[in-house]
């Protein structure tokens, strides 16, 4: 079974124009010299490709690469800050885990997220 997976990218001037504006919020935080390229797959998702990371600074300017897409674009990362969560524990048969364990690789979720997505859908929550 192949795990590669192929994907149609396409540009237009609505993704430049976003393009311009996140490369200028790089620049204004200090991160002279990168550059960001914005495409969109063929099922809506915008990624992003970032050139001219300096190798001394390669994490801090990556950190303001990317925060700067995220808050351009309104993509936010994890639950909203202060969202309450609560931690439960529970007992799971071995047969019952394993095939959580498995539907929450497939799914590319941790068990307990997947878990949790199955209670909220079962309680109508």
């Amino acid at each position: 079974m192949s795990k590669v997976k192929f994907y149609e990218l396409e540009r237009n001037d609505e993704l430049a124009k976003i393009e311009a504006r996140i490369n200028n919020e790089i620049n204004v935080k200090g991160a002279d010299g990168a550059s960001v390229r914005l495409f969109r797959t063929s099922d809506g998702q915008i990624g992003y490709s970032a050139n001219g990371l300096p190798a001394r600074q390669g994490r801090r300017v990556l950190d303001i690469v990317h925060r700067s897409v995220c808050q351009v674009i309104g993509t936010t990362r994890g639950r909203p800050f202060k969202a309450p969560t609560h931690q439960v524990k529970c007992r799971v048969p071995e047969k019952a885990y394993q095939r959580l364990m498995q539907e929450a690789k497939k799914m590319h979720l941790v068990p307990s997220r997947l878990a949790g997505e199955m209670l909220t859908q079962r309680l109508g929550v």
